[in-house]
């Protein structure tokens, strides 16, 4: 009896082992193919959730992957960080091991980034700064009007549109002069529609380190055809 418990702990020990080595490779094919895709110099973090993962990679299917990348651009924005969520994933086996161009997808996924303030200070109009103020920006400064420097100060709410991220102003103070003096002026659009695998926008939130931005999206490719949408490269950072 105590040679059969010893060999079927040996036994556990070696599945758990092999378990977690299968997955590590698999996490590391699915970060190549990923960063392949989207261009990025250094392959995202990939981590398949569950366990055992035998099992899912004999199915093909794996429950959830998150996956986290560093700094990016998205067309002409700089985002400082990529949190993406895949449900669903589909990849058998066969094509993990070959290496092949054909497509892992994912049934639907959703994703945060973060739009540091730097990246947000390029669009707002000159002689103003921008800040968090709770749900809101703050926009403050001296602006011209009538030809005359004048003390502003502006809270604009943030809303998704086709063209972007828009900041609408709601609060102005402009000195001596109406606030719609200046009102119209003081608006502007962060260009970003999507995010990597052609995740849309969905909402917008103002915290301390920058924009948190979500996404979502259903039948995600993470390799074969055209992950990105456009070019996409791991920089420097932008606060």
């Amino acid at each position: 009896m105590r040679k059969l418990v010893i060999f079927l702990v040996v036994l556990l020990a070696l599945v758990i082992v092999g378990d977690w080595g299968l997955k590590q490779a698999a996490e590391r094919e699915i970060a190549k193919r990923v960063a392949a895709k989207v261009r990025l110099t250094e392959p995202p973090e990939v981590t398949i959730d569950g366990y055992p993962f035998l099992t899912q990679m004999l199915s093909g299917r794996y429950e959830s992957i998150h996956l986290v990348s560093g700094q990016i651009s998205r067309g002409e924005v700089r985002v400082k960080s990529l949190d993406v969520r895949l449900n669903g994933v589909t990849a058998p086996l066969e094509k993990l091991l070959a290496n092949s161009g054909d497509s892992i997808t994912a049934t639907s996924a959703t994703a945060t980034a973060l739009v540091p303030y730097g990246e947000v200070q390029r669009r707002v109009p000159e002689g103003l700064t921008v800040a968090p103020a709770g749900e809101f920006l703050q926009l403050s400064g001296e602006f011209s009007v009538a030809g005359v420097k004048v003390p502003v100060k502006s809270k604009l709410k943030l809303k998704v549109t086709r063209r972007g991220i828009v900041a609408v102003p709601k609060e102005v103070q402009v000195g001596r002069f109406p606030a719609s003096a200046v009102r119209n002026r003081l608006g502007f659009t962060v260009p970003l529609r999507e995010l990597p695998m052609k995740l849309k926008v969905t909402g917008v939130k103002v915290t301390p380190g920058g924009l948190q931005v979500n996404a979502r999206g259903t039948q995600v490719a993470l390799s074969g055809g055209n992950l990105s949408g456009g070019s996409l490269e791991e920089g420097t950072s932008g606060n």
